[in-house]
């Protein structure tokens, strides 16, 4: 029995339940929530189903967090919120940076669904090269904020709330869009666009119609689909693999590459190999940036080259950064790859001048200070 007489709990909907308690101390509420977690890592049996959960559990304490029920709860679900953050199945007690950090993503948001109609959003082009030669064979669109009203964004800080906010579908479309009608632009300025990549998120696969998507973007604009290519994270694909499976296949139909981003991360990336007809495998630059100094990094990449060859996929490998790395990777035969050793990603006008020397392999360009390798 963890629960007193005196404490009331309730359902306050969906899969949250509110817990009014009356302890001495803090150390008294925090013991209660240990129990409480513990309790939930036995297996619950619900018409012959053995169900497992996971709590968050968020704390707010009278009077410091709250002087009336409204704003105790209000501090405990910003809590909860942050325990579901650092990966669920904690508690943590309400603290003022909470509300700090939920006023800050409140604005982000705010500007965000204001960015599109002001073209605050644009595409940076990385370049991807064959490593035998270093030159260019293709680049990744990578999305770029500049917001009036809080400068230059970094994407890890705004597509997390894009996809809290229910934005990524429409950001997803117009980077889709624009990176079409970027390629058709070069392509009338009589030069010959590499294929672009573009990645896609989760939502923008099991919400929306992704293959219609892609077929109006390539309508509107009038690109070639084999100009296109679709790069997906494993993550992506293990959540309902069947839908997924059926969605690619539409795309590889239409003649739309498919590329596995980040490959090495996951726990069940070669099953997807097997059961998802890609054409592109990505080693994750986390295996390629410590090449020099891991082992079990050199052999990892040199076994994930050696599977992408063997079932005749492409092999890039991201985040390439120095010479070492670049020679490293080309004696263990993978072909292509994408860094700041030969470009970091590039605005519109500098890719506009890359295509104009299609046969010049590509120089080292160093960063300048303070900027991040493989920034995205």
């Amino acid at each position: 029995q963890l629960l007193e007489p005196q404490d009331m709990l309730c359902r306050s909907g969906g899969d949250e339940f509110l817990l009014l308690l009356r302890r001495s101390n803090s150390g008294e509420v925090a013991d209660l929530a240990r129990r409480l977690l513990q309790a939930g890592t036995h297996p619950c049996q619900i018409s012959g189903h053995e169900l497992s959960i996971t709590l968050s559990i968020g704390i707010a304490l009278h009077p410091n967090d709250g002087s009336d029920l409204a704003s105790l709860r209000k501090h405990a679900d910003s809590a909860m919120y942050h325990a579901k953050r650092l990966g669920r199945n904690n508690f943590q007690f309400f603290d003022q940076s909470m509300n700090r950090r939920a006023e800050e993503q409140l604005q982000l948001e705010t500007q965000l669904r204001q960015a599109l109609a002001r073209n605050e959003l644009r595409l940076v082009y990385q370049p991807k090269v064959d490593l035998s030669s270093g030159r260019l064979t293709g680049c990744e669109a990578l999305l770029r904020w500049n917001s009036h009203e809080l400068g230059e964004v970094s994407p890890t800080r705004f597509i997390p709330v894009a996809e809290a906010a229910g934005l990524i579908e429409q950001i997803g479309e117009w980077v889709l869009a624009e990176a079409c009608r970027q390629a058709m632009d070069w392509k009338a300025a009589g030069l010959q666009p590499p294929r672009i990549a573009v990645n896609v998120s989760a939502q923008q696969i099991h919400h929306c119609n992704l293959p219609e998507l892609v077929a109006g973007c390539l309508a509107d604009s009038g690109l070639e689909a084999s100009q296109i290519e679709i790069e997906l994270t494993e993550s992506v694909l293990a959540e309902n693999p069947q839908a997924v499976q059926e969605t690619l296949e539409q795309l590889r139909q239409m003649g739309i590459h498919l590329a596995m981003d980040d490959f090495g991360t996951g726990f069940s990336s070669l099953s997807y190999l097997h059961q998802f007809r890609l054409d592109t495998l990505k080693i994750d630059q986390a295996f390629i940036c410590d090449l020099a100094g891991n082992t079990e990094h050199r052999a990892l990449t040199s076994a994930i080259i050696a599977m992408a060859q063997s079932l005749g996929l492409r092999c890039v490998a991201e985040g390439i950064e120095t010479a070492e790395q670049w020679q490293w990777l080309q004696q263990h035969g993978c072909q292509y790859g994408q860094g700041y050793l030969f470009a970091r990603p590039l605005s519109v006008a500098e890719m506009t001048e890359l295509l104009n020397h299609p046969e010049q392999p590509l120089q080292s360009l160093q960063t300048a200070a303070g900027d991040h390798p493989q920034a995205r």
